[in-house]
């Protein structure tokens, strides 16, 4: 996988680096309840009013923190998030040429101009709504400029926690917890220029809790490990990994049937999709 520490932050490409999406199971997870949902965003909400959520269904709240969502029609939907993803990742925003290869690759230059002119100034008035948040090009780039201290963004949350590995902890491990807990990111939404940004978002999730997994031992935290195995499940169902510290720390505690019990299912998953058994046995894991 390649991680957001190896793709520099102020890169001159625009262009999102290839990274494989890891295999998701189709059960169900319990860490991604829809009753986990609305509680999560009503409290977030409460404490910002503006707001956008990204993972689960895209929602958009006002400075009154009213729901507001259904003012943008698909191609607005689309114009910002484009220019909200190149921006909060790239830190620089999107270029006009990218936009039309991405969004109106099929106009000639005037009437993709044009449909630009409209569409921007639809999207500005839309964001008129939030406070602290608006559509620039004072650097010849668009850009969605928020003040993510008055308007809370969790696609700028979760970046600004996975960014830096060095300096996680538990607090921002349970942060990010309560970011997946609505679902993965923009699982409705689908555009080909996005495909490279859900991979990377789902990877980067992964490569962060595998990296503060490895810094507790196993009996210092078992029940901590046991839950951080979870969320990496939910985005990878198949991480050998996971299923190792979790087979783990759940013998450690003594609850040797649900130890074999998670083992049992990773190798149902892993025969599934490979077609090949798991080459290692129950004790080869809690004795590697």
């Amino acid at each position: 996988r390649l991680a957001v520490a190896d793709i520099p932050i102020n890169s001159t490409k625009e262009s999102v680096p290839t990274v494989s999406a890891p295999h998701v199971s189709t059960e169900s997870n319990s860490i991604v309840s829809e009753t986990a949902k609305p509680i999560v965003v009503k409290k977030i909400v409460d404490e910002y009013k503006s707001s956008v959520f990204l993972f689960g269904d895209m929602q958009v709240f006002d400075k009154q923190g009213q729901e507001i969502t259904k003012l943008f029609t698909p191609l607005i939907k689309e114009l910002f998030l484009v220019i909200l993803l190149y921006t909060i990742r790239w830190e620089r925003g999107i270029s006009s040429e990218k936009l039309k290869e991405l969004l109106w690759f099929d106009k000639s230059e005037d009437s993709a101009r044009n449909n630009r002119s409209v569409n921007i100034a639809k999207l500005k008035s839309i964001l008129e709504k939030i406070d602290h948040c608006m559509v620039s090009k004072d650097t010849g780039y668009w850009k969605i400029n928020c003040d993510f201290d008055s308007v809370y963004v969790d696609y700028q949350q979760y970046h600004e926690i996975v960014k830096d590995k060095k300096k996680l902890n538990k607090e921002k491990v349970s942060e990010l917890a309560e970011i997946i807990k609505r679902g993965s990111f923009l699982p409705n939404t689908s555009y080909e220029w996005m495909d490279q940004f859900k991979a990377e978002v789902s990877n980067e999730i992964i490569d962060t809790y595998l990296h503060f997994a490895q810094s507790i031992a196993i009996s210092d935290d078992p029940e901590l490990l046991i839950e951080l195995a979870g969320y990496i499940f939910y985005f990878d169902s198949i991480n050998e990994e996971a299923m190792t510290i979790q087979c783990k720390a759940l013998a450690h505690l003594g609850k040797h049937s649900q130890a074999k019990n998670t083992y049992e299912n990773f190798c149902k998953e892993y025969k599934l999709l490979y077609g090949d058994e798991f080459d290692k046995s129950f004790n080869d894991v809690l004795l590697g």
